[in-house]
């Protein structure tokens, strides 16, 4: 087998692949150009997905190992590198890490921080690092699966919890949370469109992401849940045609009587936790009931964080403060002063509070360190992604999977933003690679399921 066949037409490195002809030329050229530097980094690949929502430390070095030899691969893929631009949804996340970086120039605290924040963002080269082995797209898309399920296994049999709250591989109750979610979106999706055999199959991927969720006991998990399986089954009901559309329904009528009898038959400690926070918003006087009093009431940590978040973003609006900045707000913080928080009963002492890394919201975080510019830029990048894999539903069942997995962050990153603006961008980076990359660029091109 010849290492180098240069007998395989080049594709045009400019403009953009626009046809299915255009994208079939970088295929071949993808795969016979550099054969045996396919098969190599294709099994890099699958190793880094299946390693992706585990152990971080040795994701981080399948992700280093991945991107060596996708960088050793250069010279025989980079003709390839133009069907990235076509997709508005890489190139918007691409802005906003690149304005992340440009804002560690204006932090008036050090970079230190910022850096550690940013390095996690290396993440977003996922699309770069694929995209010379999409051919090999399904056996991807089972690597990132596969890699959720070992989660869910090993989180039954891992007996570290906090609080009866099940952690998981990555220790995280927020980010195993995450990930279950997108599991189960993912499961949705192969569930309301695959044959019976694979509809079985994502049944119980559906239901393993599900679960794994609920273990967390994460409120804002559960919400991230029922809002990305919400979003796949009307997607998935709008997008099918004829008889196919009553069979989705169908299905989709099946999964919710089983979720809404499975919390009927076994009380979650998730549902039981969202109860008590209706109890006491129920609990206040309604002569005196606001927005500010209701956030003070149900979730006083919360609120504080992202009163100090909205402090501080106002009085730098624009541009805000920089990256790294609101980790050194909250370190600033007097521990003993307890009128800051101007509340007699808070659920953790201000000292642990302090010790957070962030302000439990994406979104206030994003404000208070890039501004209203930062806030711009990453609601055209999670718009873009959403119209992409919306439009690409229809004939792409991964793409509907990547739809959810938006939603998921979407709905989480209003109560997250310390794992989601860092490996939670994980799920998203997996979206944009598989959904908005190679196969899924032209429009007259029917992607595989």
């Amino acid at each position: 087998m010849r290492l180098i066949d240069r007998t395989v037409p080049l594709p045009a490195a400019w403009p953009p692949p626009r046809t299915a002809l255009e994208f079939e030329a970088i295929e071949r050229y993808l795969v016979h150009r550099d054969p045996v530097g396919y098969r190599i980094h294709s099994g890099l690949a699958l190793v880094a997905l299946v390693l992706a929502p585990l152990w971080q430390a040795p994701s981080s070095v399948a992700f280093a190992l991945l991107g060596g030899y996708a960088l050793l691969r250069t010279p025989n893929t980079w003709r390839a590198w133009s069907a990235l631009l076509s997709c508005a949804a890489v190139v918007a996340w691409t802005c906003l890490g690149l304005l992340l970086m440009a804002s560690l120039s204006w932090a008036p605290f050090g970079t230190s921080t910022g850096f550690d924040h940013l390095g996690a963002w290396r993440v977003m080269l996922f699309p770069l690092l694929l995209l010379p082995v999409l051919p090999s797209r399904r056996w991807l898309v089972a690597a990132a699966l596969a890699g959720c399920m070992i989660q869910f296994g090993l989180m039954l049999g891992d007996d570290a919890t906090t609080g009866q709250r099940w952690l998981g591989p990555l220790r995280n109750v927020n980010l195993t949370a995450f990930w279950g979610a997108c599991l189960a979106s993912g499961g949705l999706a192969l569930l309301l469109r695959g044959r019976w055999p694979l509809a079985l199959m994502g049944f119980v991927i559906t239901a393993a992401g599900a679960a794994t969720t609920m273990l967390t006991q994460s409120r804002g998990g559960f919400l991230a849940l029922t809002a990305s399986c919400s979003g796949v089954a009307l997607l998935g009901i709008l997008a099918a045609r004829g008889r196919s559309r009553w069979i989705v329904l169908a299905r989709a009528g099946c999964v919710v009587a089983i979720a809404v009898g499975t919390l009927l038959w076994h009380r979650s400690p998730t549902v039981g936790r969202l109860e008590r926070n209706l109890e006491r918003s129920a609990s206040l006087d309604p002569t005196a009931r606001s927005t500010e009093s209701l956030l003070r009431t149900v979730d006083p940590a919360r609120f504080h964080l992202w009163r100090l978040a909205a402090t501080h973003a106002m009085e730098r609006p624009v541009v805000g403060w920089g990256l790294g900045s609101f980790r050194h707000f909250l370190k600033s913080l007097d521990p003993l002063d307890r009128a800051w928080w101007a509340t007699p009963e808070v659920p953790r002492s201000m000292s642990s509070v302090a010790k957070l890394q962030g302000s439990h919201s994406a979104y206030f975080r994003v404000a208070c360190e890039q501004g209203l510019v930062g806030l711009a830029v990453l609601a055209m990048a999670v718009g873009a992604t959403l119209a992409r894999t919306a439009a690409l539903a229809r004939i792409d069942t991964v793409a509907l999977g990547g739809f959810g997995v938006t939603i998921a962050w979407l709905a989480y990153a209003g109560t997250e933003d310390a794992h989601l603006l860092t490996r939670g961008l994980v799920p998203i980076a997996l979206c944009l690679s598989l959904s908005c990359g190679l196969l899924g660029g032209g429009t007259s091109r029917r992607a595989e399921c």
